[in-house]
């Protein structure tokens, strides 16, 4: 909802995938972040943990789904 708001440009979600810590399954919050854009007609962008990138560079392949 935040940018939304904030009429971000693009999105990105940040803190995820680096511990297993809750009852839910470590892949949910990027799977429902990325629905929710979608949604919304939100760019996004979901780099791998730790790749350096360019924010205007297409950065939303689904890396984490074979791991699964």
């Amino acid at each position: 909802q935040a940018a939304i708001d904030a009429k971000a440009k693009k999105v990105m979600a940040v803190h995820w995938a680096g511990f297993k810590l809750a009852q839910h399954s470590w892949e949910e919050p990027i799977e429902r972040f990325i629905e929710k854009a979608e949604k919304e007609s939100l760019p996004y962008c979901v780099p791998v943990i730790g790749q350096a990138f360019c924010i205007q560079e297409k950065v939303n392949e689904l890396w984490w789904r074979p791991l699964i």
